[in-house]
């Protein structure tokens, strides 16, 4: 499997950060050629040289679901009981906005984990 723009493109209007190469930068948005465009004005990146940061849904508890009004469907996520793609539109919204890892990516080696990673402010 490889990253692909669908797997990206959720994230992008929540400023996800990614690596080019060495660089630690944030997507605001993809081009017409389907290529990432970087928030820093270093360019567009093609998708194969970028890999984004995200957090495991290991990390996601109950308590912060219901938290943000979330009372249905909560084991979908957090007893990895179903795909969060099947949870209702609203939370996978939410999980996108905390880039939260919805693809499993990070288990495929196709994203960082955030809680790995130390990124200079």
């Amino acid at each position: 499997m490889k990253l692909e723009l669908k797997h990206v493109s959720g994230y992008c209007q929540f400023g996800l950060k990614g690596k080019f190469f060495s660089r630690v930068d944030i997507v605001t948005e993809i081009d017409y050629q389907y290529n990432l465009i970087s928030s820093l004005n270093y360019g567009s990146y093609h998708i194969s040289d970028f890999k984004p940061i995200l957090k495991s849904l290991s990390y996601l508890t109950k308590e912060e679901l219901k938290s943000q009004g979330f009372w249905h469907h909560i084991d979908y996520l957090t007893n990895e009981k179903q795909n969060p793609l099947e949870a209702p539109f609203n939370m996978v919204q939410y999980l996108l906005s905390k880039h939260y890892d919805i693809y499993g990516l990070i288990e495929k080696g196709l994203a960082i984990d955030k809680d790995t990673i130390k990124l200079k402010k």
